[in-house]
């Protein structure tokens, strides 16, 4: 793992108390770090600190004149020191105040300048031999680590912003290792055990006849030809011989929000080869993931009507043919599961739970289903009771009593003052229809986890084929995001789609290939859309710093008059 290197910034605060201490007063790792300001010759307190990169906030202490002991910029003893002094703020040094209404002064520590080199390969194993030009006369060497199949990565640190990287790469694939596709019996998935996804999908791909693996070590470049240079510290992949700066690297970071059935997967009980002709464009839409997506910081989510036991089954079933996920959606958006490292397995998230149960109430969902079933008889059925989702119900309903039966359950909870949703899907002579949670749905969880993540909603990507679907691939209360209408969706969706408004038509991708092939497809117009945004931004920018740089032009004599040129 790469080591984080810090920066130091000097804090200069005006004598105002000559013979009082000044402290720093930073909550770093949990705890209130207290670091003392020394009083120099400029008349000046200063102080040097080493933070992380990020985001700091921070406020000073000035301290009664009293005899300073060591112990008392001691963190057991922080709050002592705390309660004899009174806290300022920097008057020149930004400001913010914290949710908690306390107003502290902050800074911002960038990142330290470095180079991270992607490689795809079908190496097992792989040393880059680099040096930074203008510093070091001689090669370096360090191992690169996989960072799913087919691809390795690098992490070299930079004295400076402005320097250059020059390096070469030499790998061999050992026999039985990886079976050439660039996998190791080292790689870690996601509990820390040695048969991730990546090895996995090393398995997969062997049976159905990858290339030959060789023990014959390789340099890149080839011999006799010189070393690649990276001109400048950032994220460079090197890919069949030729190198380039990794322009989505320097996007935000996306959160694919997929949904599971007829997009990323299909699924029968029987495999056949229409199956795995679909689990082949699964595996290649995996790579392309971790690849392209995951590199800059990219999540995938699944959001999916699956209960939870049905996708851990599916991933056992498609396993190194499914990615593993970050997080799952389930059961139409009424629970979100994340791994839990300790326990090893998949637990719901408590605070998403405790929203929910804002104004329902699954009894009373219950009773009035149960007076329509005993009215429709015969047209509708129980699927999910709210047993194991408490969250929602769910019907199977006869096209042709549809739209009376749902909206006489929707009046009668209304009426019970029960706050619900009602969200069909599936075509046929029967729907499937689930009430849920005035706070569920597939999009108020898509907008829950990437408010948690820290993801903004226009890095959101969902993706979907279904009437379900469109709770996640519409516009959201906080605003518009990417979607991908997937070429294969049922005719609902296709039928929303031709009433959107042309604003949120805008954000949304409809590929031309269906299924898995359609996901990827969606995602590399979404990211090149998203990088002639940012070019055309930057261009801007320079153009408007470029008109602030030349100065007016004056008539003699007038100063101020702008004189109008032809020519």
């Amino acid at each position: 793992m790469q080591q984080s290197r810090v920066h130091c910034h000097l804090l200069p605060w005006r004598v105002l108390w000559s013979d009082q201490a000044m402290l720093m007063t930073v909550p770093l790792f949990a705890r209130q770090v207290l670091i003392p300001m020394t009083l120099e010759a400029d008349g000046e307190y200063h102080c040097t600190v080493a933070l992380p990169p990020g985001r700091h906030v921070f406020k000073f202490l000035q301290l009664n004149p009293l005899p300073q002991r060591r112990a008392m910029y001691q963190a057991a003893r922080a709050q002592q020191s705390l309660d004899k002094g009174r806290y300022y703020l920097h008057p020149t040094l930004p400001r913010e105040t914290l949710p908690s209404g306390i107003e502290v002064n902050y800074l911002h520590v960038p990142p330290p300048p470095i180079f991270r080199v992607l490689y795809h390969t079908h190496c097992s194993e792989a040393y880059i031999h680099y040096r930074l030009a203008g510093y070091e006369e001689s090669f370096r060497c360090a191992r690169m680590y996989h960072t799913c199949t087919g691809l390795m990565t690098a992490y070299i640190n930079s004295p400076a912003p402005d320097t250059s990287l020059e390096f070469i790469i030499q790998g061999t694939t050992s026999n039985g290792d990886s079976n050439g596709d660039g996998s190791s019996n080292g790689s870690s998935n996601h509990n820390g055990s040695t048969s991730g996804w990546q090895q996995q999908g090393s398995d997969w791909m062997h049976n159905r006849g990858s290339r030959a693996s060789t023990s014959q070590p390789e340099r890149d470049p080839p011999d006799g030809q010189p070393y690649y240079t990276a001109s400048r510290p950032g994220t460079w992949r090197l890919k069949q011989g030729r190198l380039r700066l990794d322009e989505a690297s320097q996007l935000h970071p996306l959160m694919l929000c997929t949904d599971l059935d007829g997009t990323l997967i299909e699924d029968q009980a029987e495999e056949n080869d229409w199956i795995r002709r679909n689990d082949d464009a699964t595996y290649s839409a995996s790579l392309h993931f971790h690849q392209y997506v995951a590199p800059a910081g990219g999540l995938l989510v699944y959001n999916t009507g699956r209960s939870i036991g049905m996708v851990e089954g599916l991933l056992a079933k498609k396993k190194g043919v499914m990615p593993w996920p970050t997080a799952v959606i389930t059961a139409v958006g009424t629970k979100i599961f994340l791994w839990d490292v300790a326990k090893n397995k998949w637990t719901a998230d408590p605070a998403y739970e405790q929203l929910l149960d804002e104004g329902w109430n699954l009894n009373e969902v219950r009773q009035q289903a149960k007076k329509l079933l005993n009215r429709f008889n015969g047209a509708a059925s129980v699927i999910d009771d709210g047993s194991e989702h408490p969250h929602r119900m769910s019907l199977q309903i006869q096209q042709h009593v549809l739209n009376d039966l749902v909206s006489q359950w929707s009046q009668g909870l209304m009426e019970a003052g029960v706050q619900h949703q009602m969200v069909a899907s599936i075509g046929g002579d029967w729907r499937y229809v689930d009430c849920i949670a005035i706070n569920a749905g597939k999009g108020r969880a898509m907008a829950y986890l990437a408010a948690r993540f820290g993801i903004a909603l226009e890095d959101v990507v969902a993706a979907g084929d279904s009437g379900n679907d469109l709770l996640m691939l519409g516009r959201l209360t906080e605003g518009n995001h990417p979607a991908i209408v997937m070429s294969n969706s049922h005719p609902e969706v296709w039928d929303w789609l031709a009433r959107c408004s042309p604003e949120e038509r805008s954000w949304i991708y409809t590929p031309k290939a269906e299924r898995a092939a359609g996901l990827v497809e969606g995602l590399k117009a979404i990211i090149a859309d998203k990088l002639a945004a940012q070019h055309a931004r930057q261009l801007q920018e320079q153009q408007l710093l470029l008109q602030q740089q030349q100065p007016p032009l004056h008539l003699p004599g007038q100063p101020g008059t702008v004189r109008a040129l032809r020519g």
